[in-house]
Order: structure tokens, then sequence, then C-alpha cells
């Protein structure tokens, strides 16, 4: 089961023991009207709305009395969370998956300043992400956005996202298993672009262009522990420009695998205060080429990996000395270089008492190694 599925079940049983809907509750016309125009921003609603047993939704019913697993109201603080959407997982389903809706995301749903998280995802919805969702004032309070797994969502990510201000309190994005194609936007990296986000997970779509040395700006994405870019069209080579002090400093998890992505690995990924809390780096299934660093087995690079996999990828030439050196790579458990064109013999020093303490997995099958 996936991290993000045990995850977001828990979610769902916190919130469903903690928030509750009363009489009392205002019902704000401006939400009313956000949330109508999502149900008719649904083709099938009414298809829909049977298939998953799901009550209310009527202008006549105030919405924190609808059904209490598609909208849940807390007296307390006027907090809101809509969940129209369905998980599948190993053969398990969570949410609306009797039937999928078929229709577009209402832009107005940025008019509710009370919305904390919104899941629209496992759904056959259509059409782009709407540019209103980053307009100024949008979301103010919003943590976590879901329209993963749509498939049909097409268009660009939109640059307006990026602005300054949008977004602020944005922890969970998950844009992934959809059709979205070109470039990610250079906005997204600006200083002052998505201060709080901790996950984002673009994994699965059709997106394209070189990775933004934007995003390797000091000051960008200063709370982001996790990014997925798996399986897309990138192309280029692995920005040097996001190795660094003041990089991603708060990165744990930096998965780009299955995609086109060329060249070597940047020496500036190990440079000082370069990614001084990444856990997990994994690279495989790329067209990446060159020969492994010496530059990675610094004693003072990569302090907190853990798992590296850079399997099935073009690189070349021997294994490095300096990566069984005294200090790197000191909590290393994983380590994937299978299915490479890697020459040369074991090096010695791959061997000695003092390297790789914490390596549990060495993977070199399919080589060239003697």
């Amino acid at each position: 089961m996936s991290p993000c599925f045990e995850r977001r079940m828990l979610l769902l049983v916190l919130a469903a023991a903690s928030l509750s809907c009363a009489a009392a509750q205002p019902n704000d016309p401006n939400v009313m009207a956000a949330l109508l125009a999502q149900r008719d921003a649904i083709d099938n609603w009414a298809e829909f709305k049977q298939a998953n047993n799901i009550t209310g939704w009527t202008s006549d019913i105030p919405y924190c009395e609808w059904d209490k697993k598609t909208i849940q109201c807390n007296p307390k603080t006027g907090a809101l969370i809509l969940d129209l959407g369905c998980i599948e997982r190993d053969g398990k389903q969570q949410g609306f998956c009797a039937l999928k809706a078929k229709g577009t995301l209402a832009p107005q749903l940025a008019n509710i300043t009370q919305l904390i998280r919104l899941f629209l995802n496992g759904q056959s919805l259509s059409g782009t992400l709407p540019d209103a969702w980053g307009a100024s004032g949008a979301f103010p309070s919003l943590l976590e956005l879901w329209v993963t797994e749509n498939q049909l969502l097409t268009g660009t990510l939109p640059a307006s996202w990026g602005a300054a201000g949008r977004f602020s309190k944005l922890k969970y994005l998950y844009i992934g298993y959809n059709a979205f194609s070109g470039p990610l936007p250079d906005s997204w990296g600006s200083p002052n672009a998505f201060p709080a986000l901790n996950e984002l997970q673009a994994s699965h779509n059709q997106l394209s262009g070189t990775l933004p040395v934007s995003w390797g700006t000091a000051g960008a994405f200063p709370s982001l522990q996790t990014l997925n870019l798996n399986i897309n069209n990138w192309t280029g080579t692995l920005p040097e420009s996001w190795g660094g002090k003041d990089k991603f400093p708060a990165m744990q998890s930096l998965t780009i695998m299955q995609t086109p992505i060329t060249g070597a690995l940047p020496d500036s990924w190990a440079g000082p205060g370069a990614f001084p809390n990444l856990v997990d780096l994994e690279l495989a299934t790329n067209q990446m080429n060159g020969t492994l660093p010496a530059s990675w087995g610094s004693s003072s690079a990569f302090q907190k990996l853990e798992i590296l996999y850079l399997d099935a990828t073009s690189m070349t030439g021997p294994l490095p000395d300096s990566w069984a050196g005294t200090g790197a790579f000191p909590v290393l458990s994983q380590l994937g270089l299978s299915h490479c064109n890697l020459t040369g013999t074991l090096p010695a020093s791959w061997g000695s008492q003092t390297a790789f303490q914490q390596l549990g997995l060495l993977d070199l099958e399919s080589n060239l190694l003697t």
C-alpha cells in the first residue's frame, strides 16, 4: 500500500472523527455558489450522485448538512473539506468510485476562503487547471490539492500559480497521472512561490522541456520535502543550479525516473551545502551518461542519503574509489547501479571495513565489470 494512500485514509478517518456539521453552521452564499458550480461542471452529476449514494448538493439544504462524506465542516473554525475523489490501490477502493465523474474543474472553487482540503482525484475529469485557482486571493486557507489520476486533464501547468502570494498555505499538491503537457513553469520556482509546499507529485504526465534552472534559485521551494517528476518527457540535463548552498534546503526525496534526460551527474549536487537533508535520490531508467563523479564521494556530500538508484542509465567508466572513502555516504543503505555500462574491477576500497557502513543492498548486475 502506498504511503500516499495510507496517509489519505488516515486523514479521512481523522476528519470523520473530528469534523462535524451543525445546523447552526453559517450557510455562506459564496460557498454555496462555488460548490454548486462544481456540481454543475460535472456533466454526469445525476448518475454520479446516484451510483455513489451521495445525498444533498441542492440549494435548499445548507451545504454543511449535505452528505458528510463529500462536505465536512468544522463549526468552530469554519474550515471546509471537499471530497469527491476516488482512490484505488491494491484492489481496494476509497471514496466515490462506483461511477466516475465526467466534467471539468470549476474555477469558482477558488472563492471558498474556508476550504482547507480539496480532493477531486481518481475521476474522469477533463479540461485544464483553472488560471483562476492561482488568482490573487484564491484558496487562502488551502492545505491540500488533489487532482491526480484523472488522466483526461490536459494543458499546461498555469504560470499564474507561481505568482507571489498564491497558495500561501498549500502543503500538498498532487497533479500526477494526468495528461498535462509543456514545461514546468519558471514562476513556480520564484522565491515567493509555494512557500509552505511539502510535496509536489507530478509524475505520469506528458510534461516536457528542460528542468527549470529557476527552480534552483536560492529561496525557491523553502519547505519542499518530496518532488516526484517520474515518467515525463524531460529533455536536456540535470540542472547544475539545483545543487549548492540554500537550494532545496528541506528536500528529502527527489525522484526523476523513466525520462529521456541525458548528460552527466552534476558535480554541484555534491557541492558544499547541497541537498543537506536528502534521504532518497532516484534517477534510474534515464539516458544519462558519463562517469560516476568522484565528487559525489566527498566527505561533506550526501550526509543523510540512504537510497541512491542510478540503474538502467548509460553511465560508463569505473567505480570511483572516493565513493568508499572516509566519510563518504555515511548512511547509504541501498545503491543501485545495475544495467549500466560500468567497466573495470570492483575497487578494493569498496570492500574495506570502513566503506559503506550502512549498506545493505548493492546492485551491480549487468555491467561490464570484471
